[in-house]
Parts: structure tokens; C-alpha cells; sequence
């Protein structure tokens, strides 16, 4: 009853930064990070394998941890393990059309969605954990219940090619509210002076910090 949001990244007022790539006829589809089942990795898996390679690429910008289909991963490209810094530079590489975050279990944050934003593409994610929160408001952005089904993700995919095909080079982008800066603003400010009490006759008083 007294949680407290702090954001780990402060955001200025401004607009959403959109940018997307032009379309051919494969949709570029990626995902960011290290797939594993509660980050989605079947649905990617059974997505990639009914998928039309005509139609779809997938990009996985990171790589897999436990099982995953022989047959799904021959159709995928993949980098590997990846070092932070390197992660802008591999997803402008992919320069896919859509960051896909198919996640199963909640995210309290993810750093790899702040990655995703700040490339501008269109975004399709889970509704759940902290992504209808951090993705409200945002134009090209397509939410999805858990679980979805393999039809109904590559049926909203279809959804993000037609609306990036109508777009055009300067699609509208409404204002993004600011997000504060928690850290700076509140976690160190003092709370007032504590109120002094007597201490208890011949008893010592211990602080644990």
C-alpha cells in the first residue's frame, strides 16, 4: 500500500522518436536479448516456422538459452552474444521494421525496450509487466494479450506492414510525456528529522541501516 514508482531512465517532453525503415517485400522482424521460454522463445519459434520466408525475415539480436528448434533457428538470423555497448549498432545493422517482445512472464523494466524506442521502428509487444506503462501513447505500437496465438501474431504483423505502408516518410507523432527523474528528485531527499524518543532505562539503542 506504499509502493513507490521510480523509472530507472528519466525522459524530457518531447515527441516519440519514430523512424521507419522503407518497405520490401520481407517484413523485418526482430528480437533483442537472450530468448528463452518466459521471454517468449516458443511463440518465436512456432511464429518462424509457419511464417512465409517470402514474406518475413527474423532477426534474433542476441541468442538462445535451452531448447529451441533446429528447424526454426536455420531460418533465423542471429548474432550471438552480444556486449552492451555493441546492442545499437547490431539492431541498425538488422534496421528491422518491427523489435518484436513476445514475453510470457512480466518485465519490471527491460533495458532492451528502451533500445527499441530510441530506434523509432514500430513495436510489438506482450500486454503485461511494464510494457503497457512504458508503451502508452506510442504511434506504431501493437499490444497483445497472453498468451497469443502463432496465427494471431503473424496476423498482426500483417497490421504493421499495412500501416507502415500507408504511413508515409513523415507520419504524425504525438508529444511523449516527460518522466522524472526519480533518483534525483526524490530517493535522497530527507523525509524530515525523526521525532526523539526516551530510550528504555539500561537498554542499548541499535540502528541497522
Amino acid at each position: 500500500d506504499r509502493a513507490v514508482l521510480a523509472p530507472h531512465e528519466a525522459v524530457p517532453a518531447g515527441t516519440w522518436p519514430i523512424q521507419l525503415p522503407r518497405l520490401g517485400k520481407k517484413l523485418r522482424i526482430a528480437i533483442i536479448g537472450t530468448l528463452v521460454d518466459h521471454k517468449g522463445a516458443r511463440s518465436v519459434a512456432a511464429a518462424v516456422e509457419a511464417a512465409d520466408p517470402a514474406r518475413f525475415e527474423f532477426h534474433l539480436i542476441g541468442h538462445t538459452d535451452g531448447p529451441f528448434p533446429k528447424t526454426a533457428l536455420k531460418r533465423m538470423k542471429v548474432t550471438g552474444k552480444y556486449k552492451e555497448p555493441e546492442l545499437n549498432a547490431l539492431i541498425a545493422a538488422a534496421d528491422p521494421h518491427v523489435i518484436w517482445f513476445p514475453m510470457s512472464w512480466p518485465e519490471t523494466y527491460s533495458y532492451t525496450l528502451s533500445a527499441a524506442i530510441a530506434r523509432g521502428c514500430a513495436i510489438a509487444a506482450s500486454r503485461i509487466g511494464s510494457f503497457p506503462e512504458r508503451l502508452a501513447g506510442r504511434p506504431f505500437t501493437w499490444l497483445s494479450g497472453v498468451p497469443t496465438s502463432t496465427r494471431a501474431w503473424l496476423a498482426l504483423f500483417e497490421e504493421v506492414r499495412a500501416a507502415i505502408a500507408t504511413a508515409g516518410p513523415r507520419p504524425e507523432v504525438p508529444p511523449r510525456p516527460a518522466v522524472e527523474d526519480f533518483y534525483a528528485a526524490h530517493y535522497l531527499r530527507s523525509s524530515g528529522k525523526p521525532k526523539r524518543s526516551s530510550p528504555a532505562p539500561r537498554r542499548p539503542r541499535i540502528m541497522v541501516i
